[in-house]
């Protein structure tokens, strides 16, 4: 048994802007106006969030999959956990995943719950690699 995880980031791309936008229009109403701080603040939120975006657009070729209960990266296998959000409504949660990419290299990925979908969630942490083990 196979399924492949979609990944949309375009999605997420539209998240972060809509973000963007709805904070500038709150500031600005809370402001009364524009002012220099207010700028400033946006600015660096909007360099914090391109630099998020830039980093999650590197693994976009890449192809997350289930295979018998385990959990694939770009046929590799992977260990993914799951980071708590400190917002409300789920903001800010995030997928690591961890998987070897050559003899004693490993690599790490943080993927922001809004590139996955939602209903595909549970079924990624469901047959996450960490669960499937064996005890001891």
């Amino acid at each position: 048994m196979s399924s492949k995880i979609n990944m949309n980031f375009r999605r997420y791309l539209l998240g972060e802007m809509v973000y963007i936008g709805a904070l500038v229009l709150f500031l600005y109403w809370a402001s009364e106006g524009i002012n220099r701080s207010v700028l400033i603040f946006v600015f660096i939120i909007a360099l914090i969030t391109a630099i998020k975006v830039l980093m999650v657009w590197k693994c976009r070729g890449g192809l997350l999959e289930i295979k018998n209960d385990r959990l694939f990266y770009n046929g590799k296998a992977c260990e993914a956990r799951s980071l708590s959000a400190f917002l409300p409504f789920g903001m800010g949660s995030a997928l690591k995943i961890t998987y070897g990419d050559d003899v004693l290299k490993k690599r790490t990925l943080y993927l922001p719950k809004g590139v996955i979908d939602d209903k595909e969630w549970p079924q990624l942490f469901a047959c996450r690699t960490e669960k499937s083990r064996p005890e001891k």
